[in-house]
Parts: structure tokens; C-alpha cells; sequence
């Protein structure tokens, strides 16, 4: 095949082009030569379905380049599908152009011809282009700042990958964005068990950082930096390409929660040096998050010391830099602008107030605890008590809720120092009877759905877990209340009041 001759037969040369640029493709390697190869050896009377799949693959690769000439091919490959009714190179080609439109700032008609590639895929059972259509569709709802529609529509797609048995490759991708949706929406438990469930499958080198990535950031911020160490594992890139930015802002974090400092600044330094910082998978506001919390820690160190505070300076311009060249025209990326002014800015309570405003509504409650936790201590610096007690008091019910040990440990801090109250002025809500069944909070919510008549398979969507994992669950609720059938099960739960203080 590397010496393919077009001359005796091109069209046979052109398929095995065409076939093994496409296979490099899905495996997450560049297939571009081989497809422009096949198309010039490609006879004009080549068979459609070809000549249509290999310029639907071509868009593909080509489009985040030049999105110009990706959508040409695109929309070559559409007509040559639909004017043959071949739907695996409609879906193909819409996914293309998808991605073109993504990539030209126009995320609805992107988000509508994504949705128009997994319909066609999922009737004809075209199964990895239904996939990445719905990853695709997951992707676009993440950057939008609609995590709730984002895990809903990547929690369809791993059950369908479970099912058709790509769970390693595209169930993997999908269980990545899933985790991620649910870490942002504070759903931090169901994020490590679809993190857990995921590797439990052995993914590709790739997702598997990205998994253990996530699973280290939630473990950090719960507080455990030891276990968030061992889960991330290495932070080598096993492309080879160095540490990717994500995992770089994470290793800041964790190096600065572990105090070592000089470590934490020399991977903001190589991170802040990577030339994919603004490209589709630089992710620079993570970057630049973590970076005001390495500058934060390296002027705290330095104290009055000029000469330890001058690099420091020099690396904040470096963050300012990257502030001013990410684009911040929607409403997440304009709440990470405003929190990062004010993290820049420390002890301006005007800023975090903005912060804490761009924040709500969002669907964000660790960000929107840190801006309240920053409103507080601003307050607290300008002799203001009264001012800082509400956010700080919201700031901790938020950790709680979030089991945020981390940040809970900075806001006890805070107050003590501040001489701040934490306690709510109402009194607390008297604590439902004792469960005497001895179940988990897990298992209390797959009671409710069982109770419901939901199937197992209802139940794993519902609660973005596995059927494997719904049905463990549904064993031990039968264990323990002694039921030998789900509506016996039931019936246990309603006599003991479980479901009705699950309603309460």
C-alpha cells in the first residue's frame, strides 16, 4: 500500500487509499495524504459511494484547517449522498459540515446539522457516525454553557455505544464530556462513578488522561490531594507531544495545594509556552484560573521581598496577555473574564461582586462558592464584617453541598480569621428517621426509579450511570429488604415511608 501504483488500476488504488485514510481517522491518526491521494488517483467514473465517502472524510480533516475548502467538500459529498441515497456519506458529510460551521462562530447551524447526522446514522444503524454526532452535539451544548443538555445528550450516547460496543472508543469520548457536565453542574459523586465506569473499559492512552484528569480535579477539590495524585496518574501526553493544558492546569493546582511552588510555576510557564493554548483543545481559561492561583501563592511566599515578587510580575503580564487574546462573547467565558479581573485585582470587592453576579445562573456552584469565598475576603481586607458574612455564609453551604473539603477548609479559615459567624441564622431542618434497611444514598435513588416501574435501562440513563452498574445496585436494594422481586421491593418502601421522605 505505500507504494501504491495508480497506473494500473486506479480505482482498486483509490479505495485502498481511501480506506486506509479512513481507518487512520477513526483511530485518532492523520489520514489527510492518503485521501487527497485517493482523490487524484480517483477515475471520473468512479462508483459515488467512493468518490462521496473519501470527500465527506476529506472535509472532516481538512475543515478545522480551512474551513473554506472543508466546506466544499462537504457540500460535494452531500449532493454526490443524496442525489445516490447514501445515508452513511449524508451523515458523514453533514458531520463535516457541522464542524466547519462550528469553527466559523455559527454553533446553531452546527448544533441543527448535527442533529440531522445522528438522525439519518441512528435509522440506518450507522453507528460511528451516530456517535459522533452526538459527541459532536455534546461538545458544542459544553462550550455553550448548557451542561444539563450536554450530559443528556452524552449520557444517550455512552448507553448506545455500551450497547453496539464502542464503549472504549466513542462511550469512552462521551463518558469524558458526561463526567465533565456533571463535575461543573456539582453532581461530583455521579462524576467519579461515570469516570470509574469509563476506565473500568480500558480506553485509548488519550481518554484515559482525560478521565483520570477529571477524577483528580474532583478528588483535589474534595480535599484529598494524595488520592487526586494517584488517580491523575502520569502527566505525560501519550501522543508524546508533553503535558496537554488541562492536565497542566490541573498539576499547577495540585502543586500549589501541596506547596510546591516552584513546581507549580515552572508547569504554568511551560503551559503559558504551548502553541495550542488557543487552539480547539487549549482549554486557556482553565489555564488561566489556575494561573492566578500559582501567581496568588508565589506573592503570598514572597511577602515584601521585591526581589522574589519581580518574576512574579512578569508572569502575571503573561496571564494578562492570554486574558486579552481569548475570546469572551458568551456568558461563561465572560464570568471566567470577570473572576479572573478580580482574582488579578485580589482585594477589590467591587470586581468580585461582579464576579459573583457573572456567576449565578450559570450552573456553576464551586465557581460560583470561589467568587463568594473572593467577595468575602475583599471585605473582610477593607474591615467590612457585615459585608463579608452573607457570601461567606453562602459560600460555605454551597462547599457542603458540593463536599467541597478544600474550599470548606479555606472558608473555616477565613472566618475565624474575619471573626465571622457561619452559622445560619435559622435553625436547621430536623434530619429524616433512620433508614433501617442500611441503604446508600445511591441506592435510595435507584429505590425511587425502581418504584417507579423504571427498567434498569431507565434507571442507568436517568441517573447517568451503566445498566451493569443499575443492576448491581438493583440486587443489593432487593438484598436488603429482603424482596424477592422489584414490585415486592416496592411495596417494603412505601410501608417503611423511604419513598415518602425521598419526596420530602
Amino acid at each position: 500500500m505505500d507504494e501504491a501504483d495508480p497506473a494500473p488500476d486506479p480505482q482498486q488504488t483509490a479505495r485502498v487509499l481511501a480506506t486506509r485514510g479512513l481507518l487512520n481517522r477513526r483511530a485518532g491518526r492523520d489520514g489527510d495524504a492518503d485521501l487527497r491521494a485517493a482523490l487524484a488517483a480517483m477515475p471520473a467514473d468512479a462508483p459515488p459511494e467512493l468518490r462521496g465517502q473519501t470527500l465527506a472524510m476529506l472535509a472532516v480533516t481538512v475543515g478545522l484547517r480551512d474551513p473554506g475548502q472543508g466546506g466544499r467538500y462537504a457540500g460535494e459529498a452531500l449532493d454526490i449522498g443524496r442525489a445516490h441515497g447514501l445515508p452513511v456519506v449524508q451523515a458523514t458529510a453533514l458531520i463535516a459540515s457541522a464542524r466547519v460551521a462550528a469553527v466559523t462562530g455559527d454553533e446553531d447551524r452546527a448544533l441543527a446539522l448535527f442533529r440531522e447526522a445522528a438522525t439519518i446514522a441512528e435509522v440506518t444503524s450507522d453507528h460511528y457516525n451516530a456517535l459522533t454526532a452526538l459527541l459532536g452535539q455534546a461538545y458544542l451544548l459544553m462550550g455553550a454553557g448548557d451542561y444539563g443538555s450536554a450530559a443528556v445528550v452524552a449520557a444517550k450516547g455512552r448507553a448506545t455505544a455500551h450497547r453496539v460496543g464502542q464503549a472504549r472508543s466513542r462511550g469512552a469520548d462521551l463518558s469524558g464530556v458526561l463526567a465533565q457536565a456533571l463535575w461543573l453542574l456539582g453532581r461530583w459523586a455521579q462524576a467519579r462513578e461515570v469516570v470509574e465506569d469509563a476506565l473500568a473499559d480500558e480506553p485509548p492512552a488519550m481518554t484515559t488522561a482525560v478521565l483520570t484528569t477529571l477524577l483528580g480535579e474532583v478528588l483535589l477539590a474534595q480535599g484529598d490531594p494524595d488520592a487526586a495524585e494517584v488517580a491523575a496518574g502520569s502527566p505525560a501526553d501519550p501522543a508524546g507531544r508533553g503535558t496537554p493544558v488541562f492536565a497542566a492546569a490541573f498539576r499547577c493546582r495540585l502543586a500549589v495545594a501541596r506547596r510546591d511552588l516552584e513546581a507549580a510555576d515552572r508547569l504554568l510557564a511551560d503551559a503559558l509556552d504551548d502553541p495550542g493554548l488557543l487552539g480547539p483543545l487549549g482549554d486557556p481559561w482553565t489555564l488561566l484560573r489556575a494561573g492566578t492561583r500559582v501567581r496568588r501563592a508565589l506573592l503570598d511566599a514572597a511577602g515584601r521581598d521585591q526581589r522574589r515578587r519581580e518574576p512574579v510580575e512578569r508572569r502575571t503580564e503573561q496571564l494578562r496577555d492570554l486574558a486579552m487574546r481569548v475570546t469572551a462573547d458568551r456568558p461563561v467565558p465572560s464570568a471566567h473574564l470577570a473572576a479572573f479581573h478580580a482574582e488579578i485585582a485580589q482585594n477589590d470587592s467591587r470586581l468580585w461582586a461582579e464576579a459573583v453576579a457573572a456567576w449565578r445562573g450559570r450552573s456553576q456552584p464551586y465557581e460560583l462558592a470561589q467568587a463568594l469565598f473572593g467577595l468575602a475576603e475583599s471585605a473582610l481586607s477593607a474591615g467590612d464584617r457585615a459585608a463579608a458574612q452573607d457570601p461567606l455564609r453562602e459560600a460555605a453551604s454551597l462547599a457542603d453541598d458540593l463536599g467541597a473539603g478544600h474550599l470548606r477548609r479555606e472558608i473555616d479559615l477565613l472566618a475565624a480569621r474575619g471573626r465571622v459567624d457561619l452559622a445560619s441564622p435559622e435553625p436547621p431542618p430536623t434530619p429524616p428517621p433512620a433508614d433501617p434497611f442500611g441503604l446508600t444514598a445511591r441506592e435510595l435513588d435507584v429505590l425511587r426509579l425502581l418504584a417507579d416501574g423504571l427498567t434498569n435501562s431507565q434507571i442507568a440513563a436517568s441517573l447517568f450511570i451503566s445498566a451493569s452498574t443499575a443492576g448491581v445496585h438493583v440486587s443489593r436494594i432487593l438484598a436488603k429488604l429482603g424482596a424477592g422481586r422489584r414490585t415486592e421491593a416496592a411495596a417494603v418502601a412505601h410501608r417503611a415511608g423511604l419513598l415518602r421522605r425521598l419526596d420530602d
